[in-house]
């Protein structure tokens, strides 16, 4: 995840290729729907910015 103050782009690693996965709006709703995609062997990159924390609250 590439952290901006309003979205977050998502790249997806998958059986050694990269796709673009979209935006994800930085808010509770969109972060919480964007979690919900997601497997539990899934595993995310967050890009250590302020927002990061936004994200890593909501994973926890």
């Amino acid at each position: 995840m590439d952290i901006h103050r309003t979205f977050a782009d998502v790249v997806v690693w998958e059986d050694g290729r990269l796709r673009h996965h979209g935006r994800v709006d930085m808010t509770r709703s969109g972060l919480e729907g964007f979690g919900r995609s997601l497997r539990r062997t899934d595993e995310i990159v967050v890009e250590a910015t302020g927002n990061a924390m936004a994200v890593v609250s909501l994973a926890s």
